[in-house]
């Protein structure tokens, strides 16, 4: 998501921001140009047809692989991993310390996070791993500002870890690490406004 449309998104119509957010993710909507979005107005003819042609394109495509992500509060629904060829468990998360001024994984409830490895994890897993479905683990990061230690300006947060080699490189060994323990055949990353940072490190 650009900045720009996350502004524009949020300063005009924030209530709305979940539904314009999936429906633009899914290719349905483009919006009015400018990154706006205008749900209230009407759509012409032409336009409402468009959109049911690429929802109908996305309904009725086949799906090469069904993927979940399983939070801490999914195990209500962990009959349905069977059901899945790959699953993603959000159990951990990149954190800046402050007072070391690092960059860590966390795992655990420190600092009152909700990603960390709940106990008894091992069920989950091992009935995924029963059934083939492959197994992930999701790390998640928020793009809060943080004080960058080599200048004292601010910086995002995501910004930061991919800006820094010696960074990314302690995080890759931390992520394989806790990977190789809950014996997992991956991982995937949930970085907010990745896409954007993505394109700005390759300016």
């Amino acid at each position: 998501m650009s900045s720009l449309y996350k502004r524009l998104l949020i300063k005009s119509h924030s209530h709305y921001k979940d539904y314009i957010t999936i429906a633009k993710d899914f290719g349905i909507i483009n919006g009015v140009g400018n990154g706006q979005f205008k749900p209230l107005d009407k759509a012409k003819r032409e336009e409402a047809a468009a959109m049911m042609m690429r929802m109908y394109d996305k309904l009725n495509r086949p799906i090469s692989e069904l993927h979940a992500f399983y939070a801490i509060q999914s195990y209500p629904q962990v009959d349905k991993l069977p059901d899945l060829d790959s699953v993603s468990f959000g159990w951990s998360c990149l954190e800046y310390e402050p007072v070391t001024r690092q960059v860590a994984l966390n795992t655990t409830r420190k600092n009152e996070i909700g990603f960390y490895i709940p106990p008894g994890f091992t069920a989950p897993v091992n009935l995924a791993k029963e059934h083939n479905v492959s197994t992930q683990l999701m790390v998640y990061a928020d793009n809060e500002t943080l004080i960058c230690p080599e200048d004292d300006g601010e910086i995002p947060f995501v910004e930061y870890i991919l800006s820094k080699p010696e960074i990314r490189g302690q995080i890759i060994a931390s992520i394989v690490q806790q990977v190789n323990h809950m014996t997992s055949d991956g991982q995937t990353i949930s970085f907010d406004v990745w896409q954007e940072i993505l394109l700005q490190t390759k300016k």
